[in-house]
This record gives structure tokens, sequence and C-alpha cells, in this order.
């Protein structure tokens, strides 16, 4: 359709990135939503322009109405500035590289325009006239759009509301909301308009990011010691030309104390908000412009920072990236925005109750060690995480001596290394001396199984995991084990099969092998109808026996080893998940090349191997139980 490139450049002016107009307004301007986006949906027939997110019950009507105005303002009030169409044409091309990728990514690009246009090279075409797109074309086909008559709203709300999911309401507020596109008229543009085609310093960039990325240098990878003996540790190469760079600390759930539990993923989400030197709503705005995404990440083990983009961007991306890994700003209301997300991922935990029955089971394995905590602690101990106390706990465990640098993709090594080097020597020249850590005791197998009934009215089925104490990182026999977790929770597997296709017992049934530098957790989970929990687990402890005194049949231990290392060639085509493998494996003591080693040690398992590693693992004394259902 002639409309599809400006529909696409509106959805992403919406909601695309975190100085999008939505974003901006619902979430951080005015704190209505805790998530909100916008997308466009193309089909061979008629297609679709949405918007939505997630709100607090008590605040869905205000925001679904500042929704509609928000697209409203765009429209009329305030069209986009050039910077920010030139924002949206960079992201879009951002994204459509990161697609290029992978081998699935290319597949489904080739098969989405072959349905679509009848051509599985028109990604292309499509490109170039989405990079031609004109704010009067994007304002053209937004009024053609958005029109109060071709609107379908709908809210999603729990069952205990008081009052605020009334229907009656929130007709009300989208009649509000739609007003200004009732009322006609053009759009507000500046008198000297916008080219067709804007001039850009990246013009010549673009055209070269058409030409398949050539990898440079070796294939292995390489190591290099930095400022303060920070350790850098990259993969060159790859089938695009991106780059994905990724910053770790010990650190982590593990280490961090029960009185600041969840104050490391904290730090972690409002770390990449803003620097010292570059406030959040600019630095939101820069971040987007180059079309990359900077991010944190806090786990069990470890806490960091991970970047991404277009390999010839990479300077501008990793020297913002290098101000907030020494310089994090922690401002006030950054943390606030931080505390309201966590606060409202906890409580979409408890929405979700195959995940709320999941943490009850960490809770009931795992007892004291802080395993058993949900990752963003608790509402209490966030509270007490202020920007001033995340600038010390920051300035605390992130320093160089306690830093694991990776890097993978399309760039140069020695000039990546050179240019980190010289940024991170600029940053942290007043940062304070490593101190050591102490850890936790190791977490224990139960000698008793252990069960916990939770009862949950709004259930409609019965929530069942079954968790056993597993490997850690540095436990050769982790290989073993996931070999085994495959081998139930594949579809091909007896617990799937069993419990799914011969009984027809449980809704959903999985299996899951964790590993961290202390003992992981090994879950079975299935959701079953109430009533039918005795019979399911009757078949769940059947299968984990069969494995555990049998053994695994020839059959399904190649399957399990073929998925597993077929699994894990395939994410080695991404960036992102090579710079991880690359950081975490010299972070933990795994070795730079732990990306053969995984291979290798899965590719090694024997029936012996796995039959000893159910049995040793999966013994039933160890069993800690958590069933949640509707009675």
């Amino acid at each position: 359709h002639p409309d599809a490139p400006a529909l696409d450049v509106l959805s992403m002016l919406l909601g695309s990135g975190d100085s999008s107009r939505l974003y901006k307004r619902l979430c951080v301007d005015r704190p209505l939503m805790h998530d909100v986006s916008s997308d466009v949906f193309f089909s061979p027939g008629p297609g679709l322009l949405f918007m939505g997110g997630v709100a607090e019950p008590r605040r869905a009507v205000r925001a679904a109405e500042e929704m509609l105005q928000t697209a409203s303002d765009l429209l009329r009030e305030h069209p986009p500035a050039a910077e920010e169409m030139e924002r949206v044409r960079t992201l879009f091309w951002t994204d459509l590289e990161f697609r290029r990728e992978s081998t699935p990514g290319r597949a489904r690009l080739a098969g989405y325009f072959q349905l679509l246009a009848g051509d599985a090279r028109f990604a292309e075409r499509y490109l170039d006239r989405l990079l031609r797109v004109s704010r009067e074309e994007v304002l053209s086909a937004g009024a053609r759009c958005l029109r109060p008559e071709g609107l379908t709203a709908g809210v999603f709300f729990p069952d205990r509301t008081n009052g605020a999911g009334d229907a009656r309401t929130f007709r009300e507020a989208i009649r509000r909301g739609l007003a200004p596109l009732r009322s006609g008229g053009k759009a507000l543009l500046p008198s000297n308009g916008e080219k067709r085609r804007p001039s850009s310093p990246r013009k010549e960039a673009r055209s070269r990011i058409r030409t398949a990325a050539r990898a440079r240098g070796s294939r292995s990878p390489h190591e290099f010691r930095l400022f303060r003996r920070v350790r850098l540790v990259v993969l060159p190469g790859g089938e695009a030309r991106v780059f994905a760079l990724r910053a770790a600390f010990l650190g982590g759930q593990r280490l961090e104390g029960a009185g600041r539990a969840g104050w490391h993923s904290l730090m972690a989400d409002a770390a990449p908000m803003a620097s010292r030197a570059i406030p959040s709503e600019e630095m939101s705005r820069r971040v987007d412009s180059l079309g990359a995404s900077i991010g944190g990440n806090g786990g069990r083990s470890s806490f960091g920072l991970h970047a991404s983009g277009l390999s010839n961007l990479l300077e501008e991306i990793s020297d913002l990236f290098c101000q907030i890994l020494c310089e994090p700003a922690f401002e006030e209301k950054d943390v606030a925005l931080a505390r309201r997300e966590a606060d409202a991922e906890r409580r979409g935990d408890r929405d979700d109750l195959a995940q709320h029955s999941r943490l009850h089971a960490l809770a009931l394995l795992y007892g004291v060690h802080p395993f058993g905590r949900h990752l963003m602690g608790s509402r209490l101990t966030l509270s007490r995480a202020g920007g001033a106390r995340l600038r010390r706990e920051w300035s605390r465990w992130a320093l160089p001596e306690n830093l694991v640098l990776g890097a993978a993709g399309d760039f140069d090594p020695g000039e990546l290394a050179r240019a980190l080097s010289r940024r991170l020597r600029k940053g942290w020249r007043e940062s304070s001396a490593w101190r050591a850590f102490r850890p936790p005791a190791p977490p224990q197998a139960p000698r008793r199984p252990r069960l916990r009934r939770i009862r949950a009215g709004e259930a409609s089925q019965s929530h069942i995991q079954m968790a056993f104490l597993g490997a850690a990182l540095a436990d050769p026999r982790r290989f073993a084990l996931s070999v085994v977790a495959a081998v139930l929770g594949s579809q091909s597997g007896g617990l799937f099969w069993e419990l799914r296709e011969r009984r027809g017992l449980a809704y959903e049934s999985n299996v899951s092998c964790e590993e961290a530098l202390d003992r992981g957790p090994f879950i079975l989970f299935s959701a079953t109808a109430p009533g039918a929990e005795e019979e399911a687990l009757r078949v769940m402890r059947a299968e984990v026996a069969r494995v555990r005194d049998k053994g695994v049949g020839k059959e399904e231990l190649a399957r399990a080893k073929a998925f597993l290392v077929g699994d894990l060639l395939r994410s080695r085509q991404r960036a992102g998940a090579r710079a991880a493998e690359l950081t975490y494996g010299a972070l933990y003591g795994l070795g730079v090349d732990s990306l053969e080693r995984v291979r290798r040690g899965l590719e090694a398992v024997d029936h012996a191997s796995a039959r000893r590693a159910a049995r040793e693992f999966l013994d039933p004394a160890g069993e800690c139980l958590v069933i949640l259902g509707p009675r």
C-alpha cells in the first residue's frame, strides 16, 4: 500500500524508543503507564496501526485518553521535527540490519516480503521508500488512518478494580481523546517544510549499509588488558554490519545482601538513563538518534550494561556507553521511574500464576539463600534505594578490577581496545580502590521433600512446580543435566508426551535447567485442571524416576543433544549472544573460549553421564513441590 512506509514511520514516532512521543508523555512526563508502544501490522488485506501498554487500573482511563491525544497532537499541533524523522529512519535501518544477522531473521524477512509484496527481496526497495518518506506524507497517511470511525479499543482489567474498570467511563475517555481528530483541519507545519530526502552526515553510511559485512581478523576470541586490569574479550566478524558490547561486574542477587535486595537490578535499570554530563532526556534523544540500544541487566551473579548498534556508529555509541559506565547520574526522577517499573514487574509476576508459582518454588528450594528472593527485591528494600545510595553502591562494585568487557560483531579489535581504554582512563580517574567481597554460604539440597500449597481464588488452572537443586556453572556435570532437561521437556520428550498427548492432563508443560556461580534450579512445570493434580504429579514423578533409574534412550539422547547444540549455534549468529557468552565466560572463570567449551561439553554427554546426573541431582528427597490453584 502506498501509505505503508509513512504509517511505519508514524508508529515509530509514537512508540519506538525512550524519546518517542508516547513513552515520554505517558511514562516520563506524566507517569500514567509502566510500558507503552505503537506498531503496525500489514497483511495482504487490511492492516492495523495500534497503540497500547500496561497501566495500573486506576490510571487506565486517563492513559487511554492521553494515548489518543498524543497521536492527535503529533498530527495536528506539534508535527515531527526533522530530527525526529531522522531518528526514526536510523531506528528502522538499524532494526532491519539486526534482522539480517541471523539465518532465521533473514528467512523471516524474505518470507514476510514474499507474502505481502510477492518479492522476497522487497526489503531493499521498502527501505528506500521509507528513507524517502516526508513529514507531509506521514501526516497525510496518519489523517487517513486515525479516524474515529475506524477505532477499535479494548482494555483488560483485573477482577477487583474498585470501579476503575467501568466501561462507560472508559468510553468517555476515548471520546475525549478522539475529539481533536473529529474537528478536522490541517496540521501546523513549519513554513520551510522538509525535503523529501533530508541531508544527513550519515548519508554515505546509509548507502554502505546495504553491502553485506565482511569479517575482520580472526574468528577466534582476542583478549586485551585495558586500564587498571580491565579485561576486554572480543570476537570480530558476522553476517551484518552491527556490533554488540557488554560490561559485567561480579555482584547481582548473590552478593547484594538481604537489606539491599534488588538494588543491583535497580542500578542496572537506572544507570543507562543518564550520565553526570548528559541528563536523561538528552541521553534518550542521543541514543535513539543513533538507532542504538543501551540498557542494563541485573542477574543472579552479576550486573552490568549492554549496547548495540550499527558498526559505522560504534565510536559515538561506545562513547555514551563509557560515560554511563564510569559516571552514571542516578538522578532521583530516573531512580523513581526505575523503581515504578520494578514494582510493576513484581505485580506482573503475581498476575502470571505460572511465574508466581515458580517464585514460590524458588523460595521453598533456596530458603535463606539469595536465590530464593525476587530478583527485583521488594517494595521495602527498593524504597531505601535513593539516588545517593545507588551512586555509593555503584562506586563500590562498578570498578575496573571487577569489570569484564565483551564485544562481538563488525569492528576492528585493536581500534576498539584503544578507544575503550582511552575513555575508561578518562572516566575512572578518581574511582576508589577495589575491595574483595565475601560470597554467601552455598545452597544445600533439602534432606527431605518440601511441599507448599497456595490457594489462588482467581486461578482457573492448577500450577505445579517441582524443583530440585541443580548444578553450578563450574560443575562439568551441568552439560549432562541440561541434556536430561531437554529429554524431559522437549515436545518429543516423555513429560510432554505423557502429560499432554497421551493423557490430556496438562495445558502446558516444560522443564528448565539454570546455572549460576552457585547451584541453579532444575524445575519441572505443569498447568493442569483442578482435581487432576495428583495424576499429573504421578506422571511427573514417574518420568523423573525413569531417567534416574534407567537413563535416557539412545534416540532421545541424540535428539536432545542435537537440539541443544543447534540452539547454541543459532544463538551465536547474533552479536549480542556472542558478546554475552564472551563476557560471562571470562567473568565467571569459564575461559574466553566458553563458546566452544559448551558445545564440546554437550556433545560429550553419553547415556552413562546423563543417567549419573539424573541420579545425583534429581533425588526424591530433594524435591520441593509447589501447587498453586483455585482450591
